[in-house]
């Protein structure tokens, strides 16, 4: 499997999911990290300075901002921001909202 493959089951995966917990009536709160950087996974940090790069053309900053990358730390406050807070009937945190800590 390549990796599109793999991100585009992964991507099919977590919709499935999600859709399944909203046809439930579930209180949900969804994460929506792109990558998530940490041990064994930084490889993706070496392509931080196309990043910086491509937020400075306007037609590219909003793909940029969309598949940003996180770090396992931010992931693990929006966590447990996420779990801390009252439930909600649906609460969607966004890639934006992760890395600045705004769950």
């Amino acid at each position: 499997m390549t990796p599109t493959q793999f991100m585009e089951a992964y991507q099919r995966c977590r919709r499935e999911g999600e859709q399944y917990c909203k046809s439930k009536g579930f209180n949900c709160c969804f994460l929506r990290p792109w990558y998530v950087l940490g041990p064994g996974h930084w490889w993706p940090a070496l392509l931080l300075p196309l990043y910086a790069a491509a937020e400075l053309i306007p037609g590219l900053r909003a793909k940029t901002r969309a598949f940003a990358l996180v770090t396992i730390r931010q992931m693990i406050v929006a966590l447990y921001a996420a779990i801390e807070q009252d439930p909600l009937p649906l609460r969607i945190v966004e890639i934006k909202n992760i890395r600045q800590n705004r769950i």
